[in-house]
């Protein structure tokens, strides 16, 4: 999904005189915000997923046995549901951290007048569409009497939809805005006083 947030247009044209490097902070900014605060949001109203649980699954090992595991898969952080048993590596810094449920990322700021970003979310796209039919039965998944199995020929059901996470990143679009707005405040004072 691409994130683009709308008013950003309208902070820039409160400035008189906009340096191409300001322009960039804000918007990057502005996605920042944005999405942050959206994807928090997002993720607490995924309620129909039930985040957060001891899981009980089983996979099955190189034996042909099955093990079975009940431990917590995902735990919430300030950055949103992240992953438990997964990690990702950071290119530039070498910071390894929990893997994020859900992620933004920007590359340019495209045109003066636009911020853009894109945004993945696992969740999303796992729970989007029903599963195809299981060709043989599934694992048990679930929580405590929530447990859960698929026979073969059953298709998992759709519980969460991406316009779900649209509308309620768009809610956060006048919190990007206004946010930059204030970050940047002594910007607009320096450039309307020239």
């Amino acid at each position: 999904m691409e994130l683009t947030i709308e008013g950003f247009d309208k902070l820039l044209n409160k400035l008189n005189v906009v340096s191409t490097d300001t322009t960039k902070k804000m918007a990057f900014s502005a996605v920042a915000v944005t999405a942050a605060e959206g994807r928090k949001e997002e993720q607490q109203r995924a309620t129909t997923l039930r985040l957060g649980l001891h899981q009980h699954t089983a996979r099955k090992r190189k034996t042909g046995k099955y093990e079975f595991l009940d431990r917590v898969m995902l735990k919430y952080t300030p950055a949103g549901y992240s992953s438990t048993t997964r990690t990702t590596t950071n290119p530039k810094t070498g910071a390894v951290t929990p893997y994020r449920m859900a992620n933004f990322s920007w590359e340019t700021v495209r045109r003066k007048t636009s911020a853009t970003a894109g945004y993945t979310s696992i969740l999303a796209n796992l729970w989007a569409h029903p599963s195809k039919p299981y060709s043989a039965d599934s694992p048990f998944v679930g929580s405590g009497r929530y447990r859960k199995q698929w026979k073969a020929g059953q298709s998992r059901p759709s519980k969460y939809s991406w316009s779900s996470v649209a509308s309620i990143l768009a809610q956060h679009m006048g919190t990007g805005v206004t946010v930059t707005e204030q970050r940047f405040k002594k910007d607009f004072e320096e450039f309307n006083k020239e």
